[in-house]
């Protein structure tokens, strides 16, 4: 049986928020500094500190994370512990009017633990999207993301990470273009000492690094001849086009599909796959009690599958959200932003956020 101070060790693995989004694998050989800027600077210039660009959308929203450790089972999984308040998350949509006839489309999401609610382990993971929109649909997507390059694969390795965790932690920074023809994108690898609950303040400490690089490799992947992808986006990007598809189906028949949008990350395309989805009266109960939904609200939840492009499992989760009344066609319609979710990054743990009311932007 696990001893309660083992269980919270459990619970520290929290490091792993948006790790099927974000995670980076590459031994290729570091190239000289002088990296150029990141791409998303000049594509969204200060969209996410407030700048010009006219912007509709929800701004950003902030997630409680709460953490449940389980016993995995022959054929499910026991909850033996749980833990509130183990991080936080945060999600920005904006939806920049740039003509008549072209958008810009930016995305942000952020999540970190709370060292001290997680044993001690600073775990964090961050990913900007800006996609150029046309009515046809999106055209091409900048990224940049940030990640925790410790991953804790078993109930060991996180003991000993919480035991051991220091201030300076190895992180990789990753920035590139998804177009049309090809995707491409370049990494830097640093350590990095601090903590952060904001995604603005992470990336002012970060973009300095980003610049004196050194650059430890890049990637160019090829649309075709044999297409690869459908659409030029990342993993956001793609969210964004599934459930906007998922509010489609049910305003024409009450029922979710199950579709699929492929996206690209660091010279990589995954395929993301709604699997599952049903009206959640409990859930939208409770929503509305914290003020998130109003009587008449569409509360679904979703679920979802990631595949690499071989089709093996890479992840699975769930959102909730609130479906507005959207055809498909509806590429300029603003952003879905969702109301929770949840998700088990390894067999012995779930998380889950639930967004918090009342919560200035980050």
């Amino acid at each position: 049986m696990l001893s309660v101070r083992r269980v919270l060790h459990l619970i520290a693995a929290l490091a792993a928020v948006g790790a099927a989004a974000l995670t980076a694998t590459s031994s290729e050989g570091a190239q000289p500094a002088n990296m150029p800027p990141p791409l998303i600077e000049s594509w969204a210039p200060g969209v996410f500190d407030g700048g010009a660009c006219p912007s509709l959308g929800a701004g950003t929203v902030r997630y409680r994370v709460d953490a449940t450790v389980l016993l995995p089972l022959l054929f499910t999984a026991m909850p033996i512990a749980s833990r509130e308040n183990v991080g936080v998350a945060s999600f920005s949509a904006y939806d920049c009017v740039e003509s008549d006839s072209a958008r810009l489309r930016a995305f942000e999401f952020f999540a970190g633990s709370f060292p001290d609610r997680a044993r001690g382990l600073n775990r964090l993971g961050f990913l900007r999207e800006a996609i150029r929109l046309r009515p046809s649909g999106p055209v091409a997507t900048a990224q940049f993301g940030v990640i925790s390059a410790n991953r804790e694969e078993s109930v060991e390795e996180v003991e000993r990470a919480a035991g051991t965790a220091a201030d300076a932690q190895p992180y990789s920074f990753i920035s590139g273009v998804v177009g049309m023809g090809e995707a491409s994108n370049a990494v830097v690898r640093a350590t990095l000492g601090g903590r952060w609950t904001s995604a603005a303040d992470l990336y002012r400490e970060v973009r300095p690094l980003w610049d004196e690089g050194p650059q430890a490799y890049s990637r160019t992947v090829p649309n075709g001849p044999r297409q690869r992808y459908a659409a030029p986006v990342g993993f956001l990007g793609a969210m964004e086009i599934s459930l906007r598809g998922v509010a489609a189906a049910v305003a024409k028949g009450g029922a979710v599909g199950r579709g699929a949008v492929d996206y690209v990350h660091n010279g990589n395309v995954y395929r993301l796959n709604v699997t599952g989805g049903r009206a959640d009266e409990r859930q939208k109960t409770d929503y509305l009690t914290r003020g998130l939904v109003s009587a008449s609200a569409a509360v679904w939840r979703v679920e979802y599958r990631i595949a690499d492009e071989k089709r093996n499992e890479v992840e699975t989760f769930r959102v909730w959200v609130e479906l507005p009344r959207v055809q498909a066609d509806e590429v300029f319609a603003l952003p879905i932003v969702p109301l929770a979710f949840e998700f088990r990054p390894r067999s012995f743990l779930e998380l889950r956020a639930v967004r918090v009311v009342g919560v200035a932007g980050l």
